[in-house]
């Protein structure tokens, strides 16, 4: 799979990278979309950024002390990364 976002931070690391994000809901999700977007939307396209997060795994994890919420859990399993990013990179 053509993959250059994760090629070019895996180049930038020098191969120190792990492609998962352990999130506690939805938001840390898109804060983190969002932030991809504004570093690297210069440099990629939107199927770029799609493929990226599309291929990495989210592991719901709750946030310090508190106990698992099922509704959040289920809202990282499926959350659409191409749902929510489609139309926001130019």
């Amino acid at each position: 799979m053509n993959n250059p976002i994760l090629d070019h931070i895996i180049e930038q690391r020098k191969g120190h990278y792990c492609h998962y994000l352990e999130v506690s809901t939805t938001y840390d999700i898109e804060s983190t979309i969002e932030a991809i977007i504004d570093e690297l939307s210069d440099q990629f396209k939107e199927a770029d950024v799609i493929a990226f997060f599309e291929s990495m795994d989210f592991i719901y994890w709750p946030e310090d002390g508190e106990t698992e919420i099922e509704e959040d859990e289920e809202a990282v399993r499926s959350f659409s990364v191409k749902d929510y990013i489609t139309g926001t990179v130019d």
